[in-house]
C-alpha cells in the first residue's frame, strides 16, 4: 500500500470517527476536521460560484449549516459527502439569490482581486479547465479529484444518473 492510500484510508476513518463526536455534540476535535475538509469543501463551492470571495462565504456557511445540523449525521459514514450537499446546496441557493440582486449597474467582467496574493498554480489550472468544460462536467471534475468521491456519491449529490457523471 503507498503511503497516499494509506494517508487516504486514515483520513477516511479519522473523518468517521470525527463525525461520531460531533454527532454527539463534542466540538473539540472540529478544528482537525475543518483542516481535513476545508480543501475538498472550498473547491465544491468554487466549481459552482467561480469566485473566491464568494466560495468562501459559501464555505462558511456550509459550516455552520453543518453543525446546525450534525445530529442528522449517519453513524459509522464518512460526514464528508452530507458536508458536500449542504455546501452544493448552499452554493446554488446564493447564486439564486445573488441573481435576483443584480442591478444595471453591475458588469459581470469586472475582475475585482479577493487577495493581495497571485493565483496559485492549482487555482489556474482550475480555471483553465472551468473555461473548457460545462458546470457540470466541471463540478464532477471537482468532486473526483479534489474530494476523491467514487462516481456512485458524485451521482447521488449532483442527482445525476451514474452513467452521466462517469
Amino acid at each position: 500500500m503507498t503511503n497516499h492510500a494509506r494517508s487516504k484510508k486514515w483520513n477516511k476513518q479519522r473523518l468517521i470517527e470525527l463525525g461520531s463526536e460531533l454527532r454527539e455534540g463534542n466540538l473539540e476535535n472540529f478544528s482537525e476536521f475543518y483542516e481535513l475538509t476545508k480543501r475538498q469543501v472550498y473547491y465544491g463551492a468554487y466549481a459552482i460560484a467561480h469566485d473566491s470571495a464568494l466560495a468562501e462565504d459559501i464555505l462558511q456557511d456550509s459550516y455552520v449549516k453543518f453543525l446546525e445540523n450534525t445530529s442528522k449525521l449517519k453513524k459509522n459514514t464518512n460526514p464528508l459527502g452530507y458536508l458536500l450537499v449542504i455546501t452544493r446546496n448552499t452554493a446554488y441557493n446564493l447564486m439564486k439569490h445573488r441573481s435576483f440582486e443584480r442591478t444595471e449597474y453591475e458588469d459581470e467582467n469586472l475582475f475585482i482581486p479577493t487577495y493581495d496574493e497571485k493565483p496559485s498554480d492549482e487555482q489556474k489550472v482550475f480555471a483553465k479547465v472551468r473555461e473548457i468544460l460545462t458546470p457540470d462536467e466541471y463540478e464532477i471534475i471537482i468532486l473526483r479529484v479534489i474530494n476523491e468521491l467514487p462516481h456512485k456519491q458524485i451521482a447521488k449529490i449532483m442527482k445525476k444518473p451514474l452513467g452521466t457523471v462517469q
